[in-house]
């Protein structure tokens, strides 16, 4: 079963990109990620409700869950849709993604204080030498660089709101804490969506002409139900079952996928970005080879399962 999840898990995820490009045909990207947040809260809340998880709320956890929420849920909840949406290709976004073990190790010095052996090292500095040739294949076909340097606050903000959940929050089940992040991303997306000025400042609105609206209703509800509901129980019990590492491995899959819909739907994949994204994979591979840890005994109340809300 846990090869079966490993392949729902990344069947799911690997099309996220995709769903999320034909969602932006009629939706913004603070509706898409108001629909994953309050949907993906209601679902989880209610499965913490009948599985009848005990955990009391404390004010500590509450500003806690908040601060690193934001890092984790809510600020690549808006940033993946709105760099899809400008139509320079979601399989080129897609592999960003394979960045986040690195920027996990990068992140912990200074949260942690656990510095990188010299294996480690070798591995964040090839996979920026990586990072390197995407952006520059980026350039060469018309994005531009910001839209890069704003997409990989994806990576960056997931390894820093994980590492934040790891360090403080190890305690509530991941039941609960899952309902708390979604529920918070989505207090914290509603202003964007109901001041429109704020919305329009940050460039963040809709589309000036929304159309297909029934295939991107459709697109949202599919991400929606099984990206933002489906996958993540389905990852908590693949840590539960086989480990942190195992379930990890998702995101060397993920690139390949996302390349694989993009050209699927017509879009150009240069052999640069092919290389590069094989580099990135190498990398992340030097860095995580040998570790593990151990797991514990429930599926809804593993605290392995904490920092499993996905970046995708």
């Amino acid at each position: 079963m846990a090869h079966l999840y490993f392949s729902l898990i990344c069947l799911i995820w690997g099309a996220s990109f995709i769903l999320m490009e034909r969602a932006s045909h009629a939706f913004g990207p603070v509706e898409i990620g108001l629909f994953r947040s309050f949907i993906g809260a209601a679902v989880l809340g209610a499965l913490w409700w009948w599985h009848g998880t005990r955990y009391k709320v404390t004010l500590g956890d509450l500003s806690r869950i908040a601060f690193s929420g934001t890092f984790s849920t809510a600020i690549p909840f808006i940033v993946q849709p709105y760099c899809v949406s400008q139509g320079f290709g979601h399989s080129y976004f897609g592999i960003l993604v394979s960045f986040l073990p690195l920027m996990t190790l990068v992140v912990s010095v200074p949260l942690l204080g656990t510095w990188p052996t010299g294996r480690q090292l070798a591995g964040v500095i090839g996979g920026l030498a990586c990072m390197w040739t995407i952006m520059a294949d980026g350039s060469f076909r018309g994005i531009a660089p910001h839209y890069v340097a704003v997409f990989m606050l994806v990576p960056i903000c997931s390894a820093i709101g994980n590492t934040l959940i790891n360090k403080w929050l190890t305690h509530i089940p991941a039941l609960p804490l899952s309902s708390l992040l979604l529920f918070w991303c989505g207090l914290l997306l509603l202003p964007f969506q109901v001041i429109a000025p704020l919305r329009d400042g940050l460039g963040v609105s809709g589309p000036a002409v929304p159309h297909d609206w029934f295939w991107a209703t459709a697109a949202l509800a599919t991400f929606v139900l099984f990206g933002t509901c489906i996958a993540i129980l389905l990852n908590f019990k693949l840590v539960l079952d086989e480990g942190p590492l195992f379930a990890g491995m998702v995101t060397y899959v993920l690139p390949v996928l996302s390349l694989l819909w993009g050209r699927y739907d017509h879009e150009l994949i240069t052999l640069r970005e092919v290389a590069a994204m094989a580099g990135v994979l190498a990398m992340v591979a030097l860095v995580q080879f040998g570790v593990s840890r151990p797991v514990s005994a429930s599926v809804f109340e593993s605290a392995e399962c904490q920092s499993s809300v996905p970046s995708p």
